[in-house]
C-alpha cells in the first residue's frame, strides 16, 4: 500500500511549484490559475510540430469560396450587400448568402460583376430606345392609314374619285 505524502513527509506547495525566481523574467511568464506564483511559458522547442499543426488546424476557420455575385443592394448605412453564390452549394437566398461589402475579399469578381452589370444597363437603356422607335413608327403608320382613310371617306362622298 502506498502511503500519500501527508503521512509520512510534509510537502509544502514551494517543493512542487517553482518559485518567482526560477522564471527568467515576468515576460516569459503568465498566471495560473489565479495564485501569484507564475508560471513559465513553454518554449516552441519544447512544443512538438504535431501539436501545433493540430493546434492551428482547431483555430483555423473552414474557408469558403465565392463563385459568382448573383446580384447587389445597398442596405441601411448605404453600403452593398452582395448576394453571391458559394463553390460547391447550391444557390439560395438563406441570410448566409449575403455578404456585407466590408467582407467581400474578391476585388475580381466584385470588378466583374460591375462590368457586367453596367453591360446589363446599356443593353436595357438600348432595348428600350429601340422599343420607343419601334412604337413610335407604328403610331406614325397608325395615324397615316387613318388619314388615309378618311381621305378616301371624303372623297367617295363627294365623287369626286382621285385617280
Amino acid at each position: 500500500m502506498s502511503q500519500s505524502p501527508s503521512d509520512d513527509e510534509d510537502i509544502s506547495i514551494n517543493d512542487v511549484l517553482p518559485s518567482p525566481s526560477d522564471s527568467d523574467s515576468s515576460s516569459d511568464s503568465e498566471k495560473c490559475n489565479n495564485t501569484e506564483k507564475a508560471c513559465p511559458s513553454p518554449s516552441p522547442s519544447d512544443v512538438s510540430s504535431e501539436i501545433l499543426d493540430e493546434i492551428s488546424s482547431e483555430t483555423e476557420e473552414e474557408q469558403f469560396e465565392v463563385e459568382r455575385i448573383i446580384s447587389r443592394t445597398v442596405n441601411a448605412e448605404g453600403k452593398y450587400v452582395y448576394h453571391i453564390k458559394w463553390v460547391g452549394y447550391e444557390t439560395s437566398s438563406d441570410p448566409e448568402n449575403f455578404v456585407d461589402e466590408d467582407d467581400m475579399h474578391c476585388p475580381e469578381l466584385i470588378k466583374e460583376f460591375e462590368q457586367m452589370e453596367q453591360l446589363k444597363k446599356k443593353q436595357r437603356a438600348k432595348k428600350l430606345e429601340e422599343q420607343a422607335m419601334l412604337a413610335k413608327k407604328r403610331k406614325l403608320e397608325a395615324e397615316q392609314r387613318a388619314k388615309a382613310a378618311v381621305i378616301y371617306v371624303l372623297y367617295s362622298l363627294s365623287g369626286i374619285m382621285p385617280y
